[in-house]
């Protein structure tokens, strides 16, 4: 079953009224509507009661966890290959992309790059482009080759990438409350969430 997550545009500035003026008439802008789609998953094991009853080793014990694991395993995999093809959205266009200002210019994980991130983050307006967002990341994604990286610039106290580390505040230091490593992502590939 498909289900439709809509969100409202914002309404246009006020206009000056003159003492004897009339109020001008507002447009109402057009919302924007995406969709969602919930696969059912599942699995059944087959045991039989003799293969209970001769049971020596204990390794039917462990299913119940090892069925949990495989949910946790499944919703993860679905969720980073939906990240990773870049989805076209409601407007046709993918939702990584630069229409929707949430690219950025591919800078390394440094301070300066990671302050670029959350300038581009906070810039970001609503459907109708008459407010900003002022997102403000939360959630550092990066591969795990990169995880050491992401620690560093987010907990230094000043900037590790500069000559004279004791001169330099970090600007990006405590951002993100939560840096995630994944081997499903590569390269210098990261995601920033609010």
């Amino acid at each position: 079953l498909t289900h439709h997550r809509i969100r409202r545009s914002s309404l246009g500035d006020l206009q000056e009224v003159n003492e004897n003026g009339e109020y001008k008439v507002m447009s109402i802008p057009d919302g924007s509507k995406e969709s969602i789609y919930a696969k059912t998953k599942g699995g059944l094991l087959n045991i039989s009661r003799p293969m209970l009853i001769n049971d020596d080793l204990g390794a039917f014990n462990d299913l119940a966890a090892d069925m949990g694991r495989s949910a946790q395993r499944t919703i993860e995999n679905d969720v980073f290959t939906l990240l990773l093809t870049n989805p076209t959205m409601g407007d046709g266009v993918t939702l990584f992309h630069a229409n929707h200002g949430n690219i950025g210019t591919g800078s390394g994980l440094t301070v300066t790059g990671i302050d670029a991130d959350r300038v581009l983050m906070s810039l970001q307006k609503d459907g109708s482009s008459n407010e900003f967002l002022n997102l403000s990341p939360k959630i550092l994604l990066v591969p795990t080759s990169r995880g050491g990286a992401a620690k560093v610039v987010n907990n230094s106290t000043y900037d590790p990438d500069t000559n004279n580390k004791l001169q330099r505040y970090n600007i990006a230091g405590g951002l993100f409350s939560m840096i995630v490593e994944s081997p499903r992502i590569s390269g210098t590939t990261r995601y920033l969430f609010a």
